[in-house]
């Protein structure tokens, strides 16, 4: 026997709208019998493409470590090149 659910409404605190979004989302996946349709994110109507991209973001401690990773990298990067400097000022035949 097969159920048709016309309409579910849920609501959701707002600190917890990313991770009940991506529990909900990937829920949906593998239930038939729930779609998402759409929803509402502070007053204002979201599609189904707003939904699906809140429910593919990275956690918070995930962006926040691509974020340091990014401001890591032109450290490392001069650091590196006065390393390389040193190194070669290290050798006896060098010019510089």
């Amino acid at each position: 026997m097969k159920h048709s659910l016309a309409l579910l409404q849920l609501h959701f605190l707002t600190k917890m709208l990313l991770h009940q979004t991506k529990i909900i989302a990937n829920f949906a996946k593998s239930a038939d019998a729930l779609e998402i349709k759409g929803g509402m994110i502070e007053g204002k109507v979201a599609t189904l493409d707003e939904i699906n991209a809140l429910a593919t973001l990275p956690s918070r401690d995930g962006l926040l470590s691509m974020l340091l990773s990014v401001l890591q990298a032109p450290v490392r990067n001069v650091a590196y090149a006065v390393k390389a400097v040193a190194d070669s000022k290290d050798e006896p035949n060098c010019i510089i």
